[in-house]
C-alpha cells in the first residue's frame, strides 16, 4: 500500500459520552498507536492497550477506531499517534521468490517510523540550518544543571547558569505586584475590588 498524507496524529476534545474515536490513516499493528488522554488540567497520561482502549483497523489503508473503555471526561482531550515500533521483521529467502506484499508492508512501516521521526525533530529545539556556529545544543549532564537555570554562553552554546528566581528579571507591574503582601492588596492593585471581579 502507498502513503499518501504525512499526518500520524489526530486530537479529539472528551464530551463524558463518546468512546469510539476515529484513526483516519493506515496503520499496521494495534500496538503502533499512542494514545494519550489529557486532561483538563493539562495533565497527560499514556494510556494502555485493552486496560483502557482496543483498536481495531489494523492493516487497512483506510485507518482504524481506538475504543476508550471509559469515555474521556468533557474538557479532557484524547490524542492518537502512530508510533511505529522500530523493528524490521522480513527475512527474505537466498534465491527465493520476491514476496512482494512483505517488502511493501516492509517499505510502509519505515516510511512510518521516518514520519514519526520527522514530526518529533519538528517539535525539538534545533540551530537553524543557515546558522554558522556549529555548536552543541547538547544538555549538561543533570549534576551539572540540577537547580539551575538554562541559558548560552557567548558562542551560543547551551549551558548551566547558577541564579535563583529572584534574579529573573520582571517588569515594573510585576514588580509592585510581588510586592503586595496579600491577595487584598494584588487586587487593589490590579484595580479589581474583591475577589469575585476576578474570572478565570
Amino acid at each position: 500500500m502507498s502513503l499518501e498524507t504525512l499526518t500520524n496524529r489526530i486530537a479529539y476534545g472528551g464530551n463524558g459520552t463518546t468512546t469510539a474515536f476515529s484513526f483516519p490513516y493506515y496503520f499496521l499493528e494495534e500496538g503502533d498507536l499512542k494514545v494519550v488522554l489529557v486532561d483538563s488540567n493539562g495533565t497527560e497520561t499514556v494510556q494502555t492497550l485493552t486496560t483502557h482502549y482496543t483498536i481495531s483497523g489494523e492493516g487497512s489503508i483506510s485507518g482504524g477506531t481506538v475504543t476508550m473503555l471509559t469515555a474521556p471526561a468533557s474538557g479532557a482531550s484524547l490524542v492518537i499517534i502512530r508510533n511505529t515500533e522500530l523493528t524490521q521483521e522480513i527475512s527474505l529467502e537466498l534465491n527465493g521468490a520476491l514476496p512482494v506484499d512483505q517488502v511493501e508492508k516492509a517499505l510502509d512501516k519505515l516510511t512510518m517510523i521516518i514520519q514519526r521521526l520527522d514530526e518529533r525533530l519538528d517539535r525539538a529545539v534545533v540551530l537553524k540550518e543557515t546558522d554558522a556556529n556549529a555548536v552543541s545544543l547538547e544538555l549538561p549532564k543533570v549534576s551539572d544543571r540540577a537547580s539551575k537555570f538554562l541559558a548560552f554562553d557567548s558562542d551560543g552554546a547551551v549551558v548551566a547558569a547558577s541564579g535563583t528566581v529572584s534574579e529573573v528579571p520582571v517588569t515594573a507591574f510585576m514588580e509592585t505586584l510581588l510586592d503586595d503582601s496579600t491577595a487584598s492588596a494584588a487586587r487593589s492593585t490590579l484595580g479589581m475590588g474583591s475577589s469575585s471581579a476576578i474570572r478565570t
